[in-house]
């Protein structure tokens, strides 16, 4: 499935084409939850959110460029068959710390919901400069998941 992302930059257009396959996403099931990875590809760690797919994109942007605008064109999607409930991410184990980490619970306001998570599939994440290059980074997430329906979609 794939992203078609366009960005308007003063009067010049920049685009990217993204692709993920439904056939690389990878399961692994433990105690009645799903664990899904795209190999490649990092995964959200916001404590007891779910655990998703997440590319983070730069694109270097012409200098003293401004964005007008960011378009997501999604081309095509598949809803992902099976059900699925989705492990969540726990609070980062810090080494140099004494005590263990508690393990945390779901966010039930997240869990029970018939709304999509997230609820973008893009996300700015900022600009910044590398080397006198203006950079910009997104974050892409390439599945949206139902909580309340246990279901995927992928684009």
């Amino acid at each position: 499935m794939a992203f078609f992302l366009m960005l308007g930059i003063f009067s010049r257009m920049v685009s990217l084409n993204l692709h993920y396959d439904i056939s690389s996403l990878e399961f692994e099931y433990n105690k009645g939850l799903t664990k899904l990875r795209i190999p490649g590809i990092e995964i959200t760690d916001i404590p007891g959110e779910p655990e998703l797919p997440v590319e983070c994109i730069k694109i270097a942007l012409p200098y003293h460029s401004r964005i007008k605008n960011i378009e997501v064109k999604k081309t095509c999607s598949v809803v992902v068959p099976g059900s699925y409930e989705l492990t969540w991410a726990q609070p980062p184990v810090i080494l140099s710390r004494k005590e263990p980490i508690s393990k945390i619970g779901p966010k039930e306001m997240i869990y029970n919901s018939a709304d999509r998570y997230p609820s973008n599939n893009i996300e700015f994440k900022g600009i910044g400069i590398l080397d006198n290059q203006q950079i910009l980074e997104l974050a892409i997430y390439p599945l949206e998941y139902y909580p309340a329906l246990k279901r995927f979609v992928l684009y």
